[in-house]
Parts: C-alpha cells; structure tokens; sequence
C-alpha cells in the first residue's frame, strides 16, 4: 500500500474514535447530570414528608402506628444516604423515640 493510502485509513480511524469518545463524554456527562438530579429530588421529597411527618405527630400530637414509625425511619435512612443534615436527624429522634407512636395497626 502507497504511504497516502495509510495515512487516510490512519486518519479516518482516528476521527472516528475521537467522534466515538466525544459522543460517549456527552452521554456519561448528561447521565451524570440526570442522576444528580434525581438524587436532589428524592432528597427534597424525603425531607418533607420526614418534615410533614414531624409536624402532624410531634407539633399537633397525633399517636402513629408502630407501622408509620417503621416508614419514617426507613425514610429517614434514605434521607441520610443521599447526604441529608442533621436537622432531620434530630426531628426524627424526637419522633422515634419521644414516645409519640401506638402499637395497633
């Protein structure tokens, strides 16, 4: 093969990695984005129900079932695995272990 004939094939293959390797940066970056996204998101819906749960059981003194405390630390763990603060942390002791909750279904 004459030398031109390489140099093309060499430059086409590299094109065609470098058009490969930029097309999948973008994708790993707009997954990337995405994921961040739906943590954040799941981040705030936990906390406002962990809020919302406070306020109905702790501030307006509702009792709640053995069954609703299990979901509420269940939620709580969620919340602190995607980085949640520790307000929360001492809203949910409060209400886990502040004798607020009935054992009935």
């Amino acid at each position: 093969m004459n030398a031109f004939l390489i140099h093309g094939i060499e430059w086409v293959i590299t094109a065609c990695l470098a058009g490969v390797a930029g097309w999948l940066a973008a994708t790993l970056s707009k997954r990337k984005t995405h994921e961040h996204a739906m943590e954040t998101g799941m981040k705030v819906l936990l906390r406002k129900a962990l809020i919302d749960s406070y306020d109905y059981y702790h501030n307006q003194g509702h009792k709640m079932t053995v069954e609703r405390r299990r979901e509420i630390i269940e939620a709580y763990q969620a919340y602190s695995d995607l980085g949640g603060d520790g307000v929360i942390s001492d809203m949910v002791d409060r209400l886990t272990d502040g004798g607020v909750w009935i054992e009935r279904g």
